[in-house]
């Protein structure tokens, strides 16, 4: 499956969330001052669902445990080892688009090279 439209990039305001399904993806658009990206659903410790998550800068927390994730690189601040799924995201002459079925690596998080 390719690139899906998601929404209208004007509906989602910096700041904003939308939960959305695409093909059998549930996942999330999260607008970060400006910048877009789409995440799995679900927290991956226990499955609880990131709809309601506090969000910070980058970073997301979930409700049942306190995890914190950032929705842009997708490692878990602690603890390590946890990933959040993270979506290819293009946007196109104001739309948002996503790949359901592709997934970007793990960026480097803040405890790479601790030890």
């Amino acid at each position: 499956m390719p690139f899906q439209d998601a929404c209208a990039l004007a509906d989602l305001l910096p700041g904003a969330r939308r939960v959305l399904r695409i093909g059998r993806a549930d996942m999330i658009l999260w607008n970060v001052g400006g910048a877009i990206h789409a995440t799995a659903r679900h927290c991956p410790h226990q499955g609880f669902p990131l709809d309601s998550a506090s969000l910070r800068g980058t970073v997301a927390t979930c409700g049942l445990h306190g995890l914190e994730f950032d929705v842009a690189a997708g490692y878990c601040l602690s603890p390590e080892g946890l990933r959040l799924r993270r979506f290819p995201v293009e946007i196109r002459e104001g739309r948002v688009f996503v790949d359901p079925e592709g997934s970007l690596p793990t960026q480097t998080g803040p405890h790479a090279g601790a030890g």
